[in-house]
């Protein structure tokens, strides 16, 4: 899976785009291990490289800029979630999965209000265990 979403990345990015390496991901712990793990915690669960690749982005830093989910028992589930940069509201990028283990990610978004209004915010790692 990790490899086939490093590879997802490439494609997507191209050679300057954000590695998802063991190698990569080993230089990132010793910086941000927060980071590795929360993406661990999701790397056995997630069904589509894809949704691996929106983790990593927004553990870089990218934006929830929208949720759409859809869901009709035992017929239908699709997830869409798209990005935006901090820095460029312009920059979209739109991740989608209609398989529902991806739903898994959902559990590790900030999830809160600022200014009263909804906010998705951010990629955590769960606090599992002592």
């Amino acid at each position: 899976m990790l490899e086939q979403a490093d590879e997802r990345l490439l494609n997507r990015f191209g050679p300057d785009a954000p590695r998802l390496t063991g190698e990569s991901l080993l230089r990132e712990h010793q910086a941000n291990p927060h980071k590795v793990r929360a993406l661990l915690q999701v790397l056995g669960s997630v069904a589509s490289p894809d949704i691996l690749v929106m983790v990593w982005r927004i553990l870089q830093g990218m934006n929830i800029a929208s949720i759409q989910m859809e869901y009709d028992q035992e017929r239908v589930f699709r997830l869409r979630v798209t990005l935006s940069s901090s820095y460029d509201q312009a920059i979209a990028e739109h991740y989608e999965s209609t398989d529902i283990d991806d739903a898994v990610v959902l559990r590790h978004f900030g999830i809160m209000k600022m200014d009263d209004k909804p906010c998705f915010d951010g990629f955590y790692p769960l606090n599992v265990g002592a």
